[in-house]
């Protein structure tokens, strides 16, 4: 249920994003700009011109690198690279992540690639199926009993999409596939996010 939940929350925000991005726009022959370019009274600034004004950002997320819900500081190193970090929690277990996403030029939204590290691990809580439910029927083994505690370190390739406002406001969503170090048992994740640039 909370898988399904969060693939369903990831394309409500890229339907929601493309609409955003769509409704900006020219529509008719007299709002396009004049041939030979943008106008540059008219042309709203490109993400990347936005991510050199808005360099620092803290925001939540759900589901991806850090299970179901956690907090992330990300810092935008440059107008296409930013770097991410963050601590959460799935259900009974805790996780970080730290991850690095390379953008392509949009206006305002824009496509990316992203390379990430995380760690899943647990005490002996007595809680044989942790959340969310991926956890155990794919990256835990089966000989592991997630009652008694485990730790996972977890690598995992992303692709997603970030839409940023000129006020410093973003929302990304991003599919994963989470590769357990330890044992390359693997499985396809999905996480989304909001976030706050200063």
């Amino acid at each position: 249920m909370g898988l399904r939940f969060i693939y369903w929350m990831t394309f409500a925000t890229l339907a929601c994003a493309t609409s955003a991005f769509a409704g900006r726009l020219p529509t008719t022959a007299a709002e396009a700009p004049p041939s030979g370019g943008l106008s540059v009274n008219s042309a709203p600034p490109g993400i990347q011109q936005i991510r050199e004004e808005h360099r620092f950002g803290v925001g939540a997320s759900i589901g991806g690198g850090l299970g179901v819900f956690g907090f992330e500081v990300d810092v935008n190193v440059n107008d296409w690279l930013s770097l991410t970090g963050g601590y959460g929690a799935g259900i009974d277990f805790s996780s970080w992540t730290v991850k690095a996403r390379a953008l392509l030029p949009g206006a305002w939204v824009a496509p990316y690639a992203a390379l990430g590290v995380s760690r899943w691990w647990s005490g002996a809580t007595g809680e044989s199926r942790p959340g969310p439910g991926l956890l155990a029927s794919d990256l835990l083994a089966p000989d592991e009993d997630a009652a008694k505690g485990f730790n996972a370190f977890l690598v995992y390739p992303a692709v997603g999409v970030q839409f940023m406002q000129r006020t410093g406001f973003s929302f990304y969503a991003e599919m994963q596939c989470l590769l357990r170090i330890a044992s390359f048992r693997h499985a396809f994740y999905a996480g989304a996010g909001a976030h706050m640039y200063f």
